[in-house]
């Protein structure tokens, strides 16, 4: 009893309240209430071991600003990791997200204050510094980065088809990729992921849906971003062959050319510099002449060569 007195007067004396209506201990009596809890945690109450074991609180709170100008706050606790308490600012009552944080509701709406003290810091000083911070950082907070996207087709193990809406290279990181069939939107039959950060200070992202073998091209995705002043509409193209096919003839006949006249120059390089009858390299020519006399059967001409 005198250790839960003393710890009793450590927290009424040695406590605050901050901004947000949290208690904050000083630092100066760290030590001291280092030793009171562990004085504490070797006492045996009703024959029963002081309860172990490590726990964990989490506190998330903030504000936004959307494009359109609207402003939205929340105020939550977590316990262990799992959903604890919310703040409903309109009512200003507490949410309980498990049956077990109820105690710690009635708690915390007996204390009516706390919840007021958090609403004015949302509503107040949260959004001024927001504000603050994005006219400062305007020239990098509010730039527009447009989405490349692109459609793949993928074939599974069991011959079913997926087609993959892939959008990359945009900012800011807010993006809604959708697949449409006709003028309905594919919400069940969708495949979504998370958005991620490229690491070069734009997101990625991609959606995807299974679809039945050569219909393909009835399927489209939806891309909306603030850097469109649209909505981008994407589908499957089958790759072209007639560009193949048109190589493959324009190498073939290359081929052949090529060929054709290096046999052809081999062929008039040899006859040219191949040698004549008896060692003569001379090309001979026969006249009318000659052929005359020697169908006569006369002496062929001195000045005549023969080959």
């Amino acid at each position: 009893m005198l250790l839960l007195l003393q710890l009793l007067w450590l927290v009424q004396e040695l406590t605050a309240e901050s901004p947000w209506g949290l208690p904050v201990v000083a630092d100066d009596p760290t030590s001291l209430a280092k030793v009171v809890m562990a004085e504490l945690a070797d006492l045996k109450l009703e024959n029963k071991p002081w309860p172990g074991g490590m726990h964990s609180t989490q506190r998330m709170f903030g504000c936004e600003i959307q494009e359109d100008g609207r402003t939205s706050s929340f105020w939550q606790f977590g316990f262990d990791g799992q959903d604890h308490l919310s703040l409903d600012l309109e009512t200003l009552s507490w949410v309980s997200a498990k049956p077990v944080a109820v105690q710690t509701k009635r708690w915390w709406e007996t204390e009516r204050c706390y919840a007021e003290y958090d609403k004015a810091y949302l509503e107040g000083l949260c959004l001024t510094s927001l504000r603050r911070y994005l006219e400062l950082g305007s020239q990098s907070l509010t730039r527009k980065e447009p989405p490349t996207v692109q459609v793949t087709r993928h074939t599974a193990d069991d011959g079913g088809i997926t087609l993959r809406c892939w959008a990359w290279g945009f900012y800011p990181q807010d993006i809604s990729l959708s697949w449409w069939l006709g003028e309905e939107e594919l919400v069940q039959e969708t495949e979504y992921v998370e958005i991620r950060p490229s690491g070069d200070g734009t997101y990625q992202t991609w959606t995807a849906v299974r679809v039945p073998a050569r219909m393909e091209n009835g399927y489209i995705c939806h891309v909306r971003h603030s850097s469109l002043n649209h909505t981008l509409t994407v589908a499957w193209e089958a790759p072209s062959h007639q560009w193949i096919t048109s190589a493959v003839v324009l190498s073939l006949f290359t081929i052949f050319t090529i060929t054709f006249l290096l046999v052809a120059g081999i062929l008039i390089f040899i006859k040219q510099c191949s040698p004549g009858p008896q060692g003569m390299t001379e090309p001979l020519v026969r006249t009318s002449e000659t052929f005359v006399s020697e169908a006569l059967g006369g002496p062929k001409p001195k000045d005549v060569k023969d080959v």
